[in-house]
């Protein structure tokens, strides 16, 4: 049976998009929040995942910058589309 090991760096991104998960879950579930800052922040902390996968996992870390503006310009949009839901 092979060893099969992912680089550190792979490791370290994908932790913190599971704390981000459940920090967005949690903050759902506790009923604390305001639902105005609850989008707010979810659409941050979406935002924030969507950059990570976008630059590490679909390799944008290394494609030209033309490539990685238009999926910056994307995730704004997405993300402010679902914001004038809120609105």
């Amino acid at each position: 049976m092979r060893s099969f090991s992912f680089p550190p760096s792979v490791a370290v991104i994908t932790v913190i998009l599971l704390a981000l998960t459940g920090l967005a879950a949690w903050l759902a579930e506790s009923g604390t929040a305001l639902p105005l800052r609850l989008g707010i922040v979810a659409l941050a902390m979406a935002w924030i995942k969507g950059f990570l996968v976008a630059e590490h996992f679909m390799e944008l870390l290394h494609a030209p910058l033309y490539l990685r503006l238009f999926v910056q310009l994307w995730l704004a949009l997405a993300c402010g589309g679902l914001m004038m839901v809120f609105w």
